[in-house]
């Protein structure tokens, strides 16, 4: 880790009080207006092009333009996945969407709108989370409307053991300043990193931002931000990507 990097260095006193409250409903209006913007669009013309197979499926099973019953199932099977799977991440991601975080002296807490809050144990010792934070140039590579050109730091909380990200949400400063000095503080391991994070784009998507750590930064790319990553005892010495 970079010190220079390092912000509270560990300090052993604990909050005032607890519990201790940060209300993120203005980041969330944030990124429902970019999800509706830039990514809504995609998953809307994939339902759309799922329930045209569906139709499409219908169609060849009476035996139209040399359809079978078979071919009409397996349209219809297919276009139907398509549609719902693609109808269900959409109703997900609106859903998975944070108003409040809560710290406690056991647990981090994050509130959703009518739905059982997501909750992370300082304790646990598979606790995975990583900090990341744009520190210069966060308009050259986000998309306009990207909630994190208005706030520049966020969290992610994965779902170990797998690599997939549980919960994602940006945060005000202070936020992202206290959830740093309490893991420094009860001693987890934390370990910082500067970074070049750039928007990687597949073809006929909306693509997703990525970084590439210090030391093997890629052609084009300048280191532009920092990313802590959090982790519980389980993950003492086992490798990071």
């Amino acid at each position: 880790m970079d010190p220079s990097l390092s912000t509270s260095g560990g300090s052993s006193e604990s909050l005032p009080s607890y519990p201790v409250d940060f209300d993120l409903a203005g980041d969330l209006k944030l990124e429902q207006k970019d999800f509706s913007s830039r990514q809504g669009p995609f998953f809307s013309i994939y339902i759309v092009l799922g329930a045209g197979l569906v139709v499409l499926g219908a169609v060849f099973s009476f035996g139209v333009d040399g359809g079978t019953p078979l071919l009409g199932g397996i349209l219809i099977a297919c276009g139907a996945a398509f549609a719902i799977g693609n109808y269900y991440v959409v109703r997900y991601t609106a859903g998975n969407r944070v108003v409040g975080l809560r710290l406690t002296d056991q647990t981090v807490e994050f509130q959703k709108v009518g739905r059982v809050p997501i909750v992370v144990e300082w304790g646990d010792p598979s606790l995975k989370v990583d900090l990341a934070q744009f520190l210069s140039n966060a308009e050259k590579h986000l998309p306009r409307g990207d909630a994190r050109l208005d706030h520049p730091q966020w969290v992610d909380v994965f779902r170990p053991p797998s690599r997939f990200v549980k919960l994602e949400t940006t945060l005000p400063p202070a936020a992202f300043d206290t959830i740093l000095r309490e893991a420094q503080r009860r001693n987890l391991t934390v370990q910082e990193f500067r970074v070049a994070f750039y928007w990687h784009s597949a073809p006929r998507s909306p693509g997703w931002l990525a970084y590439d750590k210090e030391g093997s930064v890629g052609p084009k790319h300048e280191l532009n931000g920092r990313v802590v990553q959090i982790r519980g005892s389980a993950w003492k010495g086992v490798p990071e990507d």
